[in-house]
């Protein structure tokens, strides 16, 4: 009959760690399915390696213009395989606290492959999940003597996402990459094309220009990150420019002219441009985790790819939930920690609902840093909204000129009829750490009156949120508004 539980999670990501650690708080028995490596995407190829990449790119920076600060650096030196390194580090730290959390815990965490399994005399739950070795699983054995079966009360899909791949582009971890594949990058590239100019493409070519790379970013429309205000994307391609990447906006690849070289590739874009370079990055998004889960065993409904859930995160079978990646959307690893815990607050009758993605803060960590939360200023407009923008530059800001960090600007969009803040954008020095006031502003439903009132340290880039605040008003202090 297998070992029964109040609710397995099938994913040991940012959803599934986060929600069975949740659901245990809570005193069910828990169960997880965990075949990567606890953490998941997010911990062993995405969210925390790439910024420990990204933080030893900004440490090298900063020693090359440590002489505008009185400081001189002689004969700096980057060294990639040390950077991967410590990153690897990093890794195995946390990986190691979330497998101490599960022991203490008493969460029982299943290594392998796990499938849903339809009705049988064997499983006569749609909650029933085979657990099988990954190894036998990869080799395409099913069942077997090595499979073991659990059952759940409920259970939570959290099977997370793969890069999208380009038809006729296979990722070799030697001249073509993706995210997932780019830590098989022995030696840094002298130049490198990146594919996408989404958050990942754009803090890659962030990172990769910082190490002396020469980096050519396409994006198939008409500005990088599109899915952030429009002056944030504007403002994001003249600093990219003025550093010395090239960007091609309304380009894509010819795969089919894709040419391998003994020490590169040239690659054709459409209209009309060949790039040479030393590699390629492909990253055009990610997809739902979804093939072989078991999904055919059971009335779970997919669309475009990803699970569909209803307003509370259920499936068609209302004992199966799914969140995170697997469900499409936004797929940020604070949002699925975030869904997996409404996910248990509905299966324990403690309300739980669906996140609202205009209260989902976003974060690039690019140089500079673009953050964002809410509506833009053009969707709020075709809202409806009686639309009010207060804009305060970096420079403005005492700690931003004290950092040498005076670029950029925060944008704070407001509606004028009900006085509400509707949505903040920032891009510049820590603006992935200051958009955390910003969530707490929408969530509270603040007008930028009451964010007047709160005060903010001083010298801090905090101050930038307090003035955008204060010109909304009309009483702008340090912006000569």
């Amino acid at each position: 009959m297998g070992h029964m539980y109040d609710v397995v999670f099938l994913g040991g990501g940012p959803a599934g760690y986060v929600g069975a650690l949740y659901a245990q708080k809570l005193g069910l028995k828990v169960a997880m399915v965990d075949r990567d490596g606890l953490g998941g995407t997010c911990l062993h190829r995405g969210c925390i390696p790439s910024k420990s990449l990204l933080k030893s790119a900004e440490i090298y920076r900063e020693h090359l213009r440590a002489k505008d600060f009185g400081v001189e650096s002689v004969d700096v030196h980057f060294h990639w395989d040390v950077a991967l390194k410590r990153a690897q580090g990093v890794i195995s730290t946390l990986e190691k606290g979330i497998q101490f959390l599960m022991k203490k815990g008493a969460i029982d965490v299943y290594t392998g492959h796990g499938r849903l399994l339809g009705p049988s005399i064997f499983a006569p739950q749609a909650g029933t999940i085979s657990v099988l070795p990954v190894h036998d699983h990869d080799a395409m054995t099913q069942g077997g003597d090595e499979s073991t079966l659990i059952r759940g009360t409920y259970v939570v899909l959290a099977t997370g996402s793969k890069p999208r791949t380009l038809p006729g582009i296979t990722p070799d971890g030697q001249r073509i990459f993706d995210s997932d594949n780019l830590w098989r990058m022995k030696t840094l590239p002298k130049s490198m094309v990146i594919i996408g100019g989404g958050v990942i493409g754009v803090e890659w070519a962030s990172l990769f220009h910082d190490l002396g790379v020469e980096v050519s970013l396409v994006e198939a429309t008409d500005r990088l990150l599109p899915g952030e205000d429009e002056e944030i994307s504007r403002e994001l391609m003249r600093i990219y420019k003025k550093k010395g990447i090239k960007i091609y906006t309304e380009h894509t690849i010819d795969v089919e002219a894709l040419h391998f070289k003994e020490d590169g590739l040239d690659v054709t874009l459409r209209p009309h441009t060949v790039i040479a370079a030393e590699a390629l990055l492909v990253s055009v998004g990610r997809v739902p985790n979804i093939e072989d889960i078991g999904l055919e065993n059971t009335r779970i409904l997919t669309k475009d790819g990803a699970i569909v859930v209803n307003d509370t995160y259920q499936t068609k079978e209302s004992h199966i939930y799914a969140v995170g990646d697997v469900i499409g959307g936004m797929m940020l690893a604070h949002l699925a920690s975030r869904e997996a815990i409404e996910a248990v607050l509905h299966m324990t009758g403690r309300g739980g609902r669906r996140v609202d993605p205009r209260f989902v803060p976003k974060a690039t960590y690019s140089y500079p840093e673009v953050a964002s939360i809410g509506w833009t200023e053009n969707d709020a407009k075709a809202a409806g909204f009686d639309v009010g923008v207060a804009k305060v530059p970096y420079r403005a800001i005492g700690k931003a000129l004290v950092e040498g960090a005076s670029e950029g600007f925060l944008k704070l969009v407001y509606d004028r009829k009900h006085d509400d803040v509707l949505g903040v954008h920032i891009i510049g020095s820590k603006a992935t750490e200051l958009i955390g006031e910003a969530s707490l502003a929408r969530l509270m439903e603040m007008s930028p009156w009451e964010l007047t009132r709160v005060i903010h340290p001083h010298p801090t880039l905090s101050e930038l949120l307090a003035e955008a605040a204060f010109m909304a008003e009309g009483t702008g202090l340090h912006s000569g508004v």
